[in-house]
């Protein structure tokens, strides 16, 4: 695993961004390019069949790094997500001046199911993104369609409550899916969707609050409707934990 130790002050400062967001493909603006360093590197040269060259890295050593054109993101960014593949990307937040390290924050992270772009979207499909949470015997499955707005939520309870689960997820094909559930039925979730292309959420961004108390939903019980609030509100936190991140306005070079 790379650390951020005896490295360049610029790659101390993408390290130090990846760190925040580990499962993620990190690209970073540099001038004209977005690029990718270390192993992040070596996997979109893979992923979207580019150069892979190296970058002085501080202390005599080299690191292998990948980039890719400004105004050619939104192609590349599309092959990722296609990919199932999550991307961070930093922006710089200043102009650049000699001999000072431009400061620079991660602006959004790309995730296969909330991206809103057209040419990201399959034409005349939904691109779900669903979350599963369990609470006692019951589950519950909430999902959305980021790029319309529709969000639905449902539950199950009782024996065959996972399976009922299961096979609603089945059903709507989420591109992402937030598992908040224990680890054995994760165990059996990730068994059951092996092969699909469904994408669990890595539980670095699959964070979920407990949701205050509120009334039953009208045709569910307490508990069922506890943990659709719960499915809800991990929809919610997961839409807001990729969205913006910075704290100031990206400065784009012309």
């Amino acid at each position: 695993m790379t650390t951020t130790t005896t490295w360049s002050p610029m790659l101390e400062q993408y390290f130090g961004m990846k760190h925040r967001y580990p499962e993620a493909i990190l690209l970073s603006r540099v001038g004209d390019f977005y690029e990718a360093y270390g192993d992040d590197a070596e996997t979109i040269a893979r992923a979207l069949s580019i150069a892979l060259t190296s970058k002085e890295a501080g202390s005599g050593r080299r690191i292998a790094m990948a980039g890719v054109p400004h105004h050619a993101l939104d192609g590349y960014l599309a092959k990722l997500v296609a990919q199932r593949r999550v991307v961070a990307l930093a922006e710089q937040l200043e102009a650049p001046v000699p001999n000072k390290l431009v400061r620079r924050d991660i602006v959004r992270v790309v995730t296969p199911g909330t991206v809103i772009e057209e040419q990201m979207l399959e034409r005349g499909a939904h691109t779900y993104l669903a979350a599963l949470c369990t609470v006692d015997d019951v589950v519950a499955l909430a999902h959305a369609d980021v790029s319309t707005g529709h969000v639905a939520a449902t539950a199950f309870a009782g024996e065959g409550a996972f399976e009922d689960g299961l096979t609603e997820i089945a059903r709507l094909d989420p591109a992402e899916l937030v598992a908040d559930v224990p680890p054995d039925e994760r165990t059996a979730l990730e068994r059951a969707l092996e092969g699909a292309a469904t994408r669990i959420v890595a539980p670095a961004l699959a964070a979920v609050t407990t949701p205050a108390p509120a009334p039953p939903v009208a045709g569910f019980s307490a508990d069922e409707s506890l943990a659709m609030r719960r499915a809800l509100d991990a929809l919610a936190t997961f839409v807001r934990r990729v969205g913006i991140q910075s704290g100031g306005e990206a400065f784009r070079p012309p």
